[in-house]
Protein backbone atom coordinates (compact mmCIF):
# COMPACT_ATOMS: atom_id res chain seq x y z
CA UNK A 1 0.00 0.00 0.00
CA UNK A 2 1.24 3.27 -0.76
CA UNK A 3 1.30 6.45 1.36
CA UNK A 4 -1.46 7.75 -0.39
CA UNK A 5 -3.20 4.63 -0.18
CA UNK A 6 -3.09 4.24 3.73
CA UNK A 7 -4.07 7.82 4.37
CA UNK A 8 -7.13 7.34 2.57
CA UNK A 9 -7.32 3.90 4.19
CA UNK A 10 -7.18 5.47 7.75
CA UNK A 11 -9.92 8.52 6.74
CA UNK A 12 -12.07 5.92 5.42
CA UNK A 13 -11.54 3.45 8.64
CA UNK A 14 -12.54 6.71 10.56
CA UNK A 15 -15.98 6.76 9.37
CA UNK A 16 -18.05 5.26 11.52
CA UNK A 17 -20.55 4.08 8.82
CA UNK A 18 -18.03 2.34 7.00
CA UNK A 19 -18.68 -1.53 7.81
CA UNK A 20 -16.05 -3.15 5.03
CA UNK A 21 -13.41 -2.01 3.10
CA UNK A 22 -11.75 -3.85 -0.18
CA UNK A 23 -7.98 -2.89 -0.94
CA UNK A 24 -6.41 -3.39 -4.28
CA UNK A 25 -9.60 -5.42 -5.40
CA UNK A 26 -9.52 -6.69 -8.91
CA UNK A 27 -12.47 -5.26 -11.30
CA UNK A 28 -14.19 -8.40 -13.11
CA UNK A 29 -13.03 -8.74 -17.12
CA UNK A 30 -17.19 -10.21 -17.21
CA UNK A 31 -20.38 -9.40 -16.16
CA UNK A 32 -20.64 -10.06 -12.68
CA UNK A 33 -22.70 -9.45 -9.24
CA UNK A 34 -22.76 -6.00 -7.45
CA UNK A 35 -20.23 -6.01 -4.35
CA UNK A 36 -23.16 -6.44 -2.55
CA UNK A 37 -24.27 -9.49 -3.55
CA UNK A 38 -22.10 -11.75 -1.55
CA UNK A 39 -22.20 -9.33 1.60
CA UNK A 40 -24.35 -9.82 4.70
CA UNK A 41 -25.64 -6.45 4.57
CA UNK A 42 -26.96 -7.08 0.88
CA UNK A 43 -29.17 -9.77 1.52
CA UNK A 44 -32.98 -9.16 0.12
CA UNK A 45 -31.66 -6.20 -2.00
CA UNK A 46 -32.45 -5.81 -5.61
CA UNK A 47 -28.88 -5.03 -6.94
CA UNK A 48 -28.13 -3.75 -10.44
CA UNK A 49 -24.93 -6.05 -11.80
CA UNK A 50 -21.36 -5.08 -13.03
CA UNK A 51 -21.14 -5.33 -16.94
CA UNK A 52 -17.23 -6.11 -17.11
CA UNK A 53 -14.45 -4.42 -17.66
CA UNK A 54 -13.85 -6.20 -21.53
CA UNK A 55 -17.95 -4.59 -22.02
CA UNK A 56 -17.03 -1.32 -20.72
CA UNK A 57 -14.13 -1.07 -23.15
CA UNK A 58 -15.54 -2.34 -25.76
CA UNK A 59 -18.10 0.61 -25.63
CA UNK A 60 -15.84 2.74 -24.71
CA UNK A 61 -13.76 1.76 -27.54
CA UNK A 62 -10.98 1.37 -25.64
CA UNK A 63 -11.21 -2.65 -26.43
CA UNK A 64 -7.58 -2.95 -27.96
CA UNK A 65 -5.67 -1.39 -24.65
CA UNK A 66 -7.61 -3.30 -21.99
CA UNK A 67 -4.66 -5.49 -20.52
CA UNK A 68 -4.45 -9.29 -21.60
CA UNK A 69 -2.25 -12.35 -20.62
CA UNK A 70 -1.15 -15.54 -23.07
CA UNK A 71 -2.61 -18.77 -21.99
CA UNK A 72 -1.79 -22.11 -22.76
CA UNK A 73 -4.82 -23.47 -24.57
CA UNK A 74 -5.14 -27.42 -25.50
CA UNK A 75 -5.74 -28.31 -29.17
CA UNK A 76 -7.67 -31.38 -30.74
CA UNK A 77 -4.67 -32.68 -32.10
CA UNK A 78 -2.84 -33.33 -28.88
CA UNK A 79 -0.60 -29.90 -29.09
CA UNK A 80 -1.28 -26.30 -27.89
CA UNK A 81 -2.35 -22.69 -28.93
CA UNK A 82 -1.94 -19.39 -27.25
CA UNK A 83 -4.72 -17.49 -26.36
CA UNK A 84 -5.24 -14.01 -25.67
CA UNK A 85 -6.99 -13.70 -22.17
CA UNK A 86 -8.41 -10.44 -21.05
CA UNK A 87 -6.07 -9.17 -17.64
CA UNK A 88 -8.55 -7.41 -14.41
CA UNK A 89 -7.58 -4.27 -13.63
CA UNK A 90 -6.78 -3.36 -10.34
CA UNK A 91 -9.00 -0.84 -8.09
CA UNK A 92 -7.77 0.98 -5.09
CA UNK A 93 -10.39 1.39 -2.05
CA UNK A 94 -13.95 0.03 -2.24
CA UNK A 95 -15.71 1.14 0.30
CA UNK A 96 -18.89 -0.38 1.56
CA UNK A 97 -21.39 2.03 4.02
CA UNK A 98 -24.58 2.78 5.44
CA UNK A 99 -27.07 5.72 5.61
CA UNK A 100 -30.15 6.50 6.17
CA UNK A 101 -31.50 4.38 2.74
CA UNK A 102 -29.33 1.16 4.04
CA UNK A 103 -26.08 -0.36 2.30
CA UNK A 104 -24.33 1.13 -0.63
CA UNK A 105 -20.52 0.98 -2.35
CA UNK A 106 -18.55 3.79 -2.80
CA UNK A 107 -15.23 3.55 -5.10
CA UNK A 108 -12.12 5.55 -4.13
CA UNK A 109 -9.17 5.72 -6.69
CA UNK A 110 -6.23 7.34 -5.47
CA UNK A 111 -2.96 9.21 -6.04
CA UNK A 112 -0.50 11.16 -4.42
CA UNK A 113 -1.53 14.53 -6.08
CA UNK A 114 -4.67 15.32 -8.30
CA UNK A 115 -1.88 16.00 -11.37
CA UNK A 116 -0.99 12.25 -10.97
CA UNK A 117 -4.58 11.38 -12.39
CA UNK A 118 -3.45 12.28 -15.82
CA UNK A 119 -0.23 10.68 -15.92
CA UNK A 120 0.00 6.42 -16.69
CA UNK A 121 1.85 4.38 -14.25
CA UNK A 122 4.56 4.07 -17.43
CA UNK A 123 4.87 8.08 -18.17
CA UNK A 124 8.31 9.36 -16.98
CA UNK A 125 10.06 12.57 -17.40
CA UNK A 126 12.14 11.81 -20.15
CA UNK A 127 9.12 11.57 -22.31
CA UNK A 128 7.98 15.12 -22.05
CA UNK A 129 7.09 15.14 -26.00
CA UNK A 130 4.31 12.16 -25.15
CA UNK A 131 2.79 14.19 -22.06
CA UNK A 132 -0.75 14.87 -23.55
CA UNK A 133 -0.50 10.86 -25.16
CA UNK A 134 -0.22 9.57 -21.42
CA UNK A 135 -2.39 12.03 -20.22
CA UNK A 136 -5.49 11.21 -22.43
CA UNK A 137 -4.68 7.17 -21.96
CA UNK A 138 -5.00 7.89 -17.82
CA UNK A 139 -8.22 9.72 -18.09
CA UNK A 140 -9.27 7.21 -20.69
CA UNK A 141 -8.02 4.29 -17.67
CA UNK A 142 -9.87 6.09 -14.79
CA UNK A 143 -13.34 6.64 -17.84
CA UNK A 144 -13.37 3.03 -18.02
CA UNK A 145 -13.27 2.11 -13.97
CA UNK A 146 -15.91 4.97 -13.02
CA UNK A 147 -18.29 3.52 -16.23
CA UNK A 148 -17.83 0.09 -14.74
CA UNK A 149 -18.64 1.16 -11.28
CA UNK A 150 -21.15 3.46 -12.65
CA UNK A 151 -22.96 0.92 -14.26
CA UNK A 152 -23.85 -0.90 -11.11
CA UNK A 153 -24.65 2.10 -9.42
CA UNK A 154 -21.31 2.91 -7.56
CA UNK A 155 -19.83 6.47 -7.50
CA UNK A 156 -16.43 6.49 -8.33
CA UNK A 157 -14.54 9.25 -6.57
CA UNK A 158 -10.94 10.85 -7.17
CA UNK A 159 -8.99 10.72 -3.65
CA UNK A 160 -5.20 12.49 -3.87
CA UNK A 161 -3.32 12.87 -0.82
CA UNK A 162 -2.28 16.17 -1.31
CA UNK A 163 -6.50 17.09 -0.45
CA UNK A 164 -5.89 15.62 3.29
CA UNK A 165 -5.27 18.16 5.78
CA UNK A 166 -1.63 17.25 7.14
CA UNK A 167 -2.14 17.61 11.07
CA UNK A 168 -5.62 15.53 10.15
CA UNK A 169 -3.54 13.20 8.18
CA UNK A 170 -0.84 12.52 10.89
CA UNK A 171 -3.49 12.65 13.73
CA UNK A 172 -5.27 10.02 12.82
CA UNK A 173 -2.68 7.77 11.84
CA UNK A 174 -1.63 8.17 15.07
CA UNK A 175 -4.92 7.40 16.53
CA UNK A 176 -5.37 4.07 14.80
CA UNK A 177 -2.56 2.16 16.41
CA UNK A 178 -3.91 2.53 19.72
CA UNK A 179 -7.63 1.28 18.16
CA UNK A 180 -6.74 -1.94 18.85
CA UNK A 181 -4.31 -2.01 21.71
CA UNK A 182 -6.24 -3.99 24.37
CA UNK A 183 -8.87 -2.67 26.54
CA UNK A 184 -9.09 -4.18 30.17
CA UNK A 185 -10.57 -1.75 32.01
CA UNK A 186 -14.23 -2.02 33.11
CA UNK A 187 -16.41 0.10 31.01
CA UNK A 188 -17.71 2.45 34.17
CA UNK A 189 -13.77 2.88 34.73
CA UNK A 190 -13.34 4.01 31.12
CA UNK A 191 -16.96 5.49 30.76
CA UNK A 192 -15.32 8.08 33.83
CA UNK A 193 -12.07 8.48 32.56
CA UNK A 194 -13.65 9.98 29.02
CA UNK A 195 -15.62 12.36 31.47
CA UNK A 196 -12.66 13.73 33.12
CA UNK A 197 -10.78 14.20 29.50
CA UNK A 198 -13.75 16.23 28.28
CA UNK A 199 -13.58 18.56 30.96
CA UNK A 200 -9.78 18.75 29.92
CA UNK A 201 -10.57 19.32 27.15
CA UNK A 202 -12.87 21.90 27.71
CA UNK A 203 -11.00 23.74 30.51
CA UNK A 204 -8.14 23.64 28.14
CA UNK A 205 -5.67 21.96 30.64
CA UNK A 206 -3.33 19.71 29.54
CA UNK A 207 -3.94 15.97 29.92
CA UNK A 208 -0.64 15.00 31.01
CA UNK A 209 -0.96 16.72 34.56
CA UNK A 210 -4.48 15.26 35.12
CA UNK A 211 -2.45 11.77 34.51
CA UNK A 212 -1.06 10.66 37.75
CA UNK A 213 -4.74 11.64 39.87
CA UNK A 214 -6.67 8.97 37.00
CA UNK A 215 -3.72 6.24 37.93
CA UNK A 216 -3.94 6.75 41.89
CA UNK A 217 -7.88 6.79 41.65
CA UNK A 218 -8.35 3.92 39.04
CA UNK A 219 -5.67 2.01 39.93
CA UNK A 220 -4.63 1.61 36.67
CA UNK A 221 -1.32 2.16 34.42
CA UNK A 222 -0.71 5.50 32.80
CA UNK A 223 -0.65 3.14 29.68
CA UNK A 224 -3.94 2.41 30.12
CA UNK A 225 -5.46 5.83 30.46
CA UNK A 226 -3.46 6.99 27.54
CA UNK A 227 -4.91 3.68 25.53
CA UNK A 228 -8.40 4.76 26.49
CA UNK A 229 -7.62 8.52 25.43
CA UNK A 230 -6.69 7.84 21.84
CA UNK A 231 -9.58 4.81 21.00
CA UNK A 232 -11.93 7.59 22.83
CA UNK A 233 -10.49 10.43 20.02
CA UNK A 234 -10.61 7.48 17.16
CA UNK A 235 -14.16 6.22 18.43
CA UNK A 236 -15.52 9.99 17.87
CA UNK A 237 -16.55 9.41 21.73
CA UNK A 238 -14.15 12.62 22.76
CA UNK A 239 -14.46 15.68 20.27
CA UNK A 240 -11.18 17.34 19.90
CA UNK A 241 -9.95 19.32 17.09
CA UNK A 242 -7.94 17.21 14.41
CA UNK A 243 -5.84 20.05 12.42
CA UNK A 244 -4.27 20.61 15.73
CA UNK A 245 -1.41 17.91 16.97
CA UNK A 246 -2.77 16.06 19.37
CA UNK A 247 -0.36 16.57 22.49
CA UNK A 248 -1.02 14.84 25.82
CA UNK A 249 1.15 18.01 27.41
CA UNK A 250 -0.23 20.57 25.58
CA UNK A 251 -4.35 21.90 25.93
CA UNK A 252 -6.36 19.96 23.06
CA UNK A 253 -9.23 22.15 21.90
CA UNK A 254 -13.10 21.16 21.60
CA UNK A 255 -13.79 20.08 17.67
CA UNK A 256 -14.39 23.43 15.58
CA UNK A 257 -14.52 21.35 12.31
CA UNK A 258 -15.90 17.43 11.99
CA UNK A 259 -12.90 16.03 10.00
CA UNK A 260 -15.64 14.18 8.42
CA UNK A 261 -17.71 16.95 7.07
CA UNK A 262 -14.63 18.35 5.38
CA UNK A 263 -14.56 15.42 3.06
CA UNK A 264 -18.70 14.28 2.93
CA UNK A 265 -18.21 14.55 -0.50
CA UNK A 266 -16.04 11.40 -1.00
CA UNK A 267 -18.83 9.27 1.39
CA UNK A 268 -21.92 9.92 -0.47
CA UNK A 269 -23.76 7.91 -3.00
Amino acid sequence: MSRAEFHATVLALYQPRLFDLHEQHALSTVPTAHPLAAHPEGRGLSLPRLEGTVLVAERLGLLMRHPVVLMTVPSTDGGSTFERVPFPYIGDLLLFLRDQEGPYCVNWTVKKTSEDFKRTSFQTCRQPNKAEEHAARAEDRHRLEELYFACAGIKTVRVSEDLLNETVKFNLAMLIRADHLPDDLPSEIRAELVERFKLCVLSREAILHHIPKMVNAFSCSQEEVLTVLYQAIWRRELRVDLYRPIMIDKPMHPERMDVLDMYASWFER
